[in-house]
């Protein structure tokens, strides 16, 4: 954090002359400099003015006024002020007594607003607001003096000594009002007459003293009653919404200009996407017409907001946007608000890592805290959960609502202190270990038998309870540090890096989608019912790769009742080497899975807010993969299956809307055309090589060819595309895939060569080399790649380098980027873990480069379902160059009613004209195919689905 500005504010001259006071002054008063003011003594210091808490100005008395007095003086305080006695202080302190705290503190707020000759920005809501305050301190500090509210001084009195403590020659300043009851905001906004005032979101805290939320919003939106000078509002989106359908009070406000803050694509401050990992934040917002990029240092989905208001602050001050979204990456975080401790626990060699979130509890805040500490691998997951206070009738509900919460958030041990957060026990025993205390005093006690070492201990509850307390228990001040960025308490171990995960945080933007394909959305979204059927359909010609061929298509159909239709997925378990996963594996898990999933509800209220339950569906799916997970698949557990759950997931989110899969995520480009096919050229030379080739270019842009280790033969083909494409007039692609053919000492030698043929003339264009070395060589890869780019300098040839088999999710692509990165990357579905993981690796790989060239990359004997969902998922990427996942042909039974098919001769098919993957299953197909074991569950689902009883031949 920036350091506090501060500038002189007063002497004892111009202070009795302000305050019209006539004294006697002494020789500490005449050398007295006041540069701040403070109104409690433990935060008092040289240089401040020392105004002790009224009882009309606090939440309650405190102790005797003249102790306090003392206590500021013994801080070496420049002047204390009292309505004490001043008889009952020696002679010499800097002490004037006067009539009224309160009318003085009001004075001198008067005083310190009228001298400031900046822009004053007044900022309120029910959450975020002392984050989002802090960043825009750090930020706008480096455009010019700021001074901000301290810490969060946020009631009357505190905006009072703000206000009194303003620099007068500040550029900018940033005053925190809370609201606490009715009329609270009114009383403290006529002293801030900001020029800008933020109402960030309305919430639930502190309900209890409100009637109705609304009571909440008009007192929220009292900020902008007592606007000045340029009158600007600034307004988180659902702050507008809620006041439009309830109360519409913005109407009657005297906002010259007004700033939006949200999703959507009217909105000032619009955001476009945001990523929480272990460790950071990063959020992509779009502000007049511009796109910009921000990385908060530390993670929480309360960051995103903070960036959001941030901007839009900047925005309204005029100040140059680019870097601000640049200063905000050196932000630290702000006291006990997720600030990351390391613990070396007191008269023992363990370590722990403690989160310190417990300045104050909603529930929106206690989910985002589990969302952050479910993306951390620790040895275990501790979670001391206090009573959430001030949340008036519905209090009980809200702390019963996060116990599924909890569940999903993978927490190993669970902590909770008084008697609402306790209510989460029962749910919650038998599925973790539970320590239940009815106070803070009580938890103590027993705290430092609960932790071990290796533990990620995150405190959540409100202030009142003083969690922070459990700090000096498990350790003394000097070993206790603020974790530095980098570390984590997965490294103590040696052998658990930080987690490579992350989650996205919003919806793709569906506003501009495609007007829907069927009739109106269902009026339920809840998840009747799942079920997993195993299925075989053999192959009309076996499936060679360089390893093995591959004869008959095994496959998961994935069915799930929600509303009045069947939505469903295919999942393609193969192995643990390929997809974290077989067959062995899949069955178990699709049953835990299925307890998961029944009884769930996917929004039919909106497309995002549908999308956003899935994604917190397939975060709990995701956290059940890795309790499930056993030694062999432990490091990337179940991918297929959870590709195929994304899947049906995301099928049936659209369907319910009524929207395709496509223009559910966010379509980016109208169709999609596939790109290639895999070429079998094993047996043809010379004229025959050249006319397969041919035949394959009429219809594809790319022509893409099993390679091998000779490399002759890989040189072969690839002059056979380049004699093509010459005859065509058009640069057709030329691709190999490779398999891992070669090894980092024998792969220059295969670029060096076709670098020569480049020379000659013989090969040209673009050049796409597969995965040539094994996965393992992922370094050499990335070094290879730059030795194609020198190579390569000047001449006719782009040569390529793809990753697959390098490649699984973000933790590898993050492994090839520090490498230096490939040019071309394959996202296999099946790999990542489905359509939303997908995205977030595009996403990044662009972000990295964006030259990148993406490839959507299919699965050996899937069936149309899974092809459908490529096609919808490559025309909502924002960056794509190739797919190879078309119409199966290659199969002997199809288990839709309408396979796939293309338009004539061309790589296109007809526009998908039914809603999510516009596919039906032919259910006679997949009974004449299912696996026995799987007969009767199949029956039974379909009978609860109204499904006539398909009749096996």
């Amino acid at each position: 954090m920036p350091l506090t500005y501060r500038s002189r504010l007063w002497t004892i001259e111009s202070l009795v002359r302000d305050l019209g006071l006539e004294i006697e002054s002494n020789e500490a008063m005449r050398r007295a400099i006041i540069e701040r003011v403070d109104i409690d003594a433990n935060n008092a210091g040289p240089a401040s003015l020392f105004l002790p808490r009224g009882s009309k100005t606090a939440k309650s008395r405190l102790q005797d006024p003249a102790d306090q007095v003392r206590r500021a003086l013994g801080r070496g305080v420049a002047l204390a002020l009292t309505t004490e006695d001043r008889s009952r202080f020696a002679p010499e302190a800097p002490v004037i007594q006067v009539a009224n705290l309160i009318e003085t503190a009001r004075r001198l707020a008067e005083i310190g607003r009228s001298r400031f000759g900046g822009t004053l920005l007044g900022i309120t809501g029910s959450v975020g607001k002392t984050t989002t305050k802090d960043m825009m301190n750090h930020a706008f500090s480096f455009f010019g003096p700021t001074y901000a509210t301290r810490g969060n001084y946020n009631e009357i009195d505190g905006v009072l000594m703000t206000l009194a403590a303003l620099p007068p020659e500040a550029r900018y300043a940033l005053i925190e009002v809370c609201s606490t009851k009715p009329d609270s905001v009114p009383a403290k906004a006529r002293f801030v007459q900001p020029h800008i005032g933020m109402v960030t979101v309305i919430g639930h805290s502190h309900g209890a003293n409100y009637p109705s939320r609304y009571d909440i919003l008009r007192d929220k939106l009292a900020m902008l009653d007592d606007l000045t000078g340029p009158r600007i509002a600034v307004l988180g989106r659902s702050v507008v919404e809620y006041d439009a359908a309830e109360e519409n009070l913005l109407a009657g406000k005297s906002v010259d200009h007004l700033i939006t803050v949200g999703q959507e694509k009217g909105d000032t401050v619009r955001l476009r996407d945001a990523e929480l990992t272990g460790q950071e934040t990063r959020v992509s917002v779009e502000l007049d017409g511009r796109d910009y990029r921000i990385v908060v240092p530390f993670a929480g989905r309360q960051y995103v907001d903070a960036a959001l208001f941030t901007m839009a602050g900047a925005y309204a001050m005029d100040i140059d946007l680019k870097q601000v979204a640049e200063v905000i990456s050196a932000t630290e975080t702000g006291h006990r608000r997720g600030e990351r401790i390391r613990v070396a626990v007191k008269d023992r060699e363990d370590v722990v890592e403690v989160i310190d979130d417990a300045q104050n509890a909603a529930p929106e805040s206690v989910r985002a805290l589990l969302e952050l500490v479910s993306l951390r691998d620790p040895g275990r997951r501790v979670l001391v959960f206090g009573d959430m206070l001030e949340l008036g009738d519905e209090a009980e509900a809200m702390h019963d609502s996060l116990a599924e919460d909890i569940r999903a958030a993978g927490i190993n041990v669970l902590v909770t202190v008084g008697p609402l957060a306790g209510r989460v026990a029962a749910p919650l025993k038998g599925g973790m270990e539970v320590h239940q205390f009815d106070t803070t005093d009580a938890a103590l006690k027993k705290i430092r038998q609960i932790i071990r070492h290796g533990d990620l201990v995150a405190l959540k509850g409100s202030g009142g309870l003083q969690l922070e307390r459990i700090l000096p228990v498990l350790a003394p001040q000097g070993r206790r540090n603020r974790a530095k960025a980098g570390w984590s308490v997965e490294q103590e171990s040696g052998e658990r890096p930080l987690p490579e995960r992350s989650l996205s945080l919003v919806a793709p933007d569906v506003s501009a989608a495609a007007p829907a394909v069927s009739a109106p959305a269902a009026s339920s979204g809840r998840i009747a019912d799942f079920g997993a059927f195993l299925f075989r359909i053999g192959l009309k010609k076996g499936f060679k790769t360089s390893r093995f061929t591959t004869k008959v298509a095994a496959n998961y159909l994935l069915a799930m009742r929600i509303g009045n239709r069947v939505s469903v997925g295919e999942a393609s378990p193969r192995s643990i080497a390929l997809t974290g996963d077989d067959r062995k594996l899949a069955g178990p898990f699709f049953k835990a899975a299925r307890q998961l999933l029944v009884g769930r509800e996917i929004s039919a209220a909106s497309p995002a807010a549908a999308l956003a339950d899935v994604r917190r569906l397939m975060a709990r799916l995701e956290a059940l993969a890795e309790q499930m997970a056993g030694e062999a698949n432990r490091e990337k557990p179940y991918r297929a299956c959870l590709a195929g759950l994304d899947i049906m997931l995301l099928n049936g989110a659209a369907e319910l809307h009524g929207m395709t899969l496509a223009d559910f995520l966010g379509r980016q480009r109208p169709d999609v055309g596939v790109s290639a096919t895999t070429l079998s050229v094993s047996d043809a030379v010379g004229k025959q090589l050249v006319e397969s080739v041919r035949r394959h270019l009429q219809r594809y842009p790319a022509c893409r060819a099993k390679g091998m280790s000779d490399t002759d033969r890989n040189i072969e083909i690839l002059q056979a595309v380049r004699t093509v494409s010459r005859e065509m007039g058009q640069d057709k692609i030329a691709w190999v895939d490779m398999n891992e053919a070669y090894t980092p000492d024998t792969a220059p030698a295969l670029i060096a060569r076709i670098a020569e043929e480049a020379r000659a003339g013989t090969v040209g264009g673009t050049v796409i080399l597969e995965q040539p070395v094994p996965k393992r060589y992922y370094k050499e890869m990335c070094e290879l790649q730059a030795f194609a780019t020198e190579t390569t300098k000047g001449l006719d040839l782009d040569l390529l380098l793809l990753a697959d088999e390098s490649l699984w999710d973000l933790s590898d692509l993050k492994r090839l980027q520090a490498a230096g990165g490939c040019l071309a990357i394959n996202i296999k579905v099946q790999k990542c873990g489905g359509l939303l993981k997908a995205l977030e690796v595009a996403e990044m790989a662009v972000r990295f480069d964006p030259k990148t060239r993406i490839y959507i990359g299919g699965m050996i004997g899937t069936s149309d379902l899974t092809s459908r969902a490529l096609l919808n998922l490559a025309a909502a990427l924002q960056r794509f160059d190739f797919i190879t996942s078309g119409p199966r042909a290659n199969i002997k039974s199809h288990i839709v009613t309408e396979p796939l098919k293309w338009t004539n001769k061309t790589n296109r098919l007809p526009a998908q004209t039914g809603p999510g993957l516009g596919l039906e299953v032919d259910w006679t197909v997949v009974l004449e195919h299912v696996d026995e074991a799987d007969k009767p569950q199949l029956h039974s689902f379909l009978a609860s689905a109204d499904i006539p009883a398909p009749v096996e031949s």
